[in-house]
């Protein structure tokens, strides 16, 4: 391995980006609504993992809806997103 392509893999991490992303954004926006949203984020952590979960992982798998159960999963896991996306909003709001 050259020293180029053992910096590459190092860029390239996750935690690289997210670090370099991370710093980026606290020069640009305020120290303190940077810490405010990073806050918020991380008091979200579960209900943004379930939120995401599914919406990615579950809905797709059901559509296009085969039966009356299909879009019964649809309609219940819709509605159970949008509750959960506005309790991350309000956490966001009350932190902010």
């Amino acid at each position: 391995m050259t020293r180029f392509e053992g910096l590459r893999k190092l860029l390239g991490h996750p935690l690289s980006i997210f670090s370099a992303i991370s710093g980026s954004l606290t020069l640009i926006v305020a120290p303190a609504t940077f810490s405010a949203f990073m806050s918020a984020v991380y008091a979200s952590l579960g209900q943004l993992f379930t939120t995401v979960s599914v919406a990615v992982l579950t809905l797709p798998t059901v559509y296009p809806p085969n039966g009356p159960g299909d879009w019964l999963v649809i309609i219940v896991g819709v509605a159970f997103v949008g509750k959960l996306s506005e309790r991350i909003i309000d956490n966001f709001q009350d932190r902010l």
